[in-house]
């Protein structure tokens, strides 16, 4: 899911899944942060991973079905 491929394999070839895909991931990664620094553990295994799937785009992008790859 951190790879930039891993949403066109599986976005069936609709922009809004591709982008549910890419959100899925960064949403985890805030997540993940969020619960290191909280909990005081800094045990922050998001970071760990090497990222290539773009940032998510604009709410108005993807209600559309117009999303654009941003790259990190």
């Amino acid at each position: 899911m951190h790879n930039e491929e891993f949403a066109g394999k599986n976005g069936a070839d609709d922009p809004v899944v591709r982008e549910s895909w890419r959100r899925i991931w960064w949403m985890l990664y805030t997540i993940d942060a969020y619960y290191a620094g909280t909990l005081g553990t800094m045990e922050f295994q998001a970071m760990e991973v090497d990222a290539t799937v773009g940032l998510p785009c604009e709410e108005q992008e993807y209600e559309s079905g117009t999303s654009h790859i941003r790259h990190i």
